[in-house]
């Protein structure tokens, strides 16, 4: 089968479920759990979809642009919250979107997003293809990325996700370019402009996108304090600075913005702080203890298509061959993988709580998954052909285990559950 057959059957697959579940599941809705968790963000698609009918009907000029919670769009302003702690960036683009489409319907909002996934699904092979060692296994990982929940259940998202996701690519793939290959004169300016608008979107991004740069010119150039890198990470301070000056400009004076971004920013570290807190206590030791072990595990089996434990058997197989044979892209999963977790050790709390944020792992989880699956059915080859039962028996209970995962994590709730038989094998995600 040629590569254009698989990829047009690949994208029928995708968007049939894709359009499916925009079509059936409403992309605010919080009542069922077929878009909360790592299926969905849907109460700050709730929050999106206020804030949009608020740009709409009353404008930006009352809240300097910040986003307004629990409207009703029935011109109500009483019971209303204006949201001060995070980047406002996701939305404004919502309440545009709602004044061109002249809309307050969530599921015609989230046609820009879902317009740009298209984008997203091509983009991401072309990024792999050029990044990951050897042609066959960069088409393998694709195939994993985009029929998994990482791309299916936040192709129609109306917050930050789509958008950060895709920017977070085409930033790598743009990085790579300008380090790797013979730089154009738009290069530099468009990753600033990307790692800008970032920094509005939200705040996740930051550290990822920071790790990333630092890593690859220091990988790339040798350099840590080259005027590029410098440049670059210059973007989210005039971003962020940018956000407070907003909220300067509706709180009325300085002293109001510390004090509140500093609330916010200890509900989000530590779980204190005067703001409320999910957890319902602040974070302790063992919540860094889990969300290295088991609670990781548990998010990547059911954000991307391997199972956790396979996933961390088939990257060790990936790592070993890259650290002997491709010693460049060794660095760069390393690269990857610390900017991946970095959000773990910045927020601990909003970790914690978001299984969606195991989402920053999915370069690094689209990195090596196709390579080491190359590698694994190499030894699988040469094992059978040798004759020795042990490991006939090991290859046949892993792969087993593999499947039972898959078939669990992304065929029953992604494609089935919440897909194509939604809602009648139920709308609550047990498995949580």
């Amino acid at each position: 089968m040629s590569r254009r057959t698989i990829t047009i059957l690949v994208f029928v697959f995708c968007y049939a479920l894709i359009l499916y579940r925009w079509a059936r599941i409403p992309v605010s809705d919080t009542t069922t759990e077929a878009r909360v968790g790592v299926y969905g963000d849907a109460f700050s698609s709730r929050n999106v979809h206020s804030a949009a009918m608020w740009f709409r009907q009353i404008g930006y000029t009352k809240t300097k642009g910040l986003p307004v919670f629990n409207y009703a769009g029935n011109y109500n302003q009483s019971a209303v919250e204006v949201y001060t702690h995070y980047p406002p960036l996701p939305d404004i683009i919502g309440g545009i979107i709602a004044r061109v489409l002249n809309t307050n319907e969530a599921s015609l909002l989230a046609v820009f997003p879902l317009l740009l996934s298209i984008f997203f699904f091509f983009h991401l092979r072309k990024v792999l293809q050029k990044i990951v060692p050897g042609e066959n296994a960069a088409s393998l990982s694709w195939i994993l990325l985009v029929t998994s929940c990482y791309f299916i259940c936040w192709a129609d998202d109306l917050h930050q996700h789509l958008y950060t996701e895709l920017l977070k690519w085409v930033y790598i793939g743009l990085l790579y370019r300008l380090l790797t290959a013979e730089p154009k004169p738009w290069m530099l300016p468009t990753l600033c402009v990307i790692f800008f608008l970032q920094s509005l979107l939200t705040f996740e991004s930051i550290p990822f996108l920071g790790i990333v740069t630092v890593g690859f010119f220091l990988l790339f150039r040798k350099r840590l304090f080259h005027p590029a890198c410098l440049l670059l990470l210059a973007m989210p301070v005039i971003g962020v600075a940018l956000h407070l000056y907003q909220n300067y400009l509706y709180l009325g004076t300085w002293e109001a913005v510390m004090a509140d971004m500093k609330n916010a920013a200890l509900k989000r570290m530590t779980g204190t702080g005067e703001l409320g807190n999910e957890l319902g206590r602040s974070v302790q030791g063992y919540d860094f203890l889990k969300m290295w072990t088991f609670e990781l595990w548990f998010r990547i089996g059911r954000m991307f298509t391997l199972p956790g434990i396979s996933f961390i058997i088939i990257s060790a197989f990936a790592l070993r061959d890259m650290y002997y044979r491709h010693s460049i892209h060794f660095r760069m999963a390393i690269i990857f993988f610390l900017a991946g977790i970095a959000w773990i050790f910045v927020m601990p709390q909003h970790a914690v709580i978001h299984t969606f944020t195991v989402k920053h792992l999915g370069v690094f989880v689209a990195f090596i998954s196709g390579y080491g699956l190359m590698q694994y059915f190499a030894l699988v080859k040469k094992h059978f052909a040798t004759g020795l039962l042990h490991w006939r028996i090991l290859h046949v209970v892993f792969i087993a285990f593999t499947c039972y995962g898959f078939l669990l994590n992304q065929f029953y709730y992604v494609y089935l559950k919440f897909g194509f038989a939604y809602p009648h094998l139920g709308t609550r995600a047990y498995l949580w």
